[in-house]
């Protein structure tokens, strides 16, 4: 014959057991909460139209986790297009997360459809 358990006792080990699920899906769950969204990048150009020698404005702005920090890359290459300014203001508060913005003034002085190099 086998012995039982009193039922207390089975209720006791049966909550610790609970207890100690509970904990490990609570840690997870905040271990996954914690792990930031992946940066996400927003470009804006403003005017959509040029003509030879006028300035366009270059916005690129990244959206990301605040113990994440941003390399812009230097110097900024934006050949064909001349650079003209640069202005890196502070990061700025975005929800949960900051927001590091590059704002670029270039130029062009050749005709024809002209686009930037993609940043590495």
């Amino acid at each position: 014959m086998s012995r039982r358990k009193p039922a207390r006792d089975c209720d006791r080990q049966s909550w610790r057991r609970l207890g100690v699920v509970v904990w490990l899906v609570v840690a997870q769950l905040t271990r996954a909460s914690a792990q930031a969204e992946p940066p996400t990048l927003t470009v804006t150009v403003a005017p959509d139209v040029v003509t030879v020698g006028d300035p366009l404005t270059v916005v690129l702005a990244v959206d990301h986790a605040a113990d994440t920090d941003v390399v812009w890359p230097d110097p900024i290459t934006v050949e064909p297009l001349e650079l003209v300014n640069t202005r890196l203001p502070p990061s700025t508060p975005n929800g949960e997360s900051l927001r590091s913005t590059l704002e670029l003034v270039v130029t062009a002085f050749e005709l024809g459809e002209l686009s930037m190099p993609a940043f590495s």
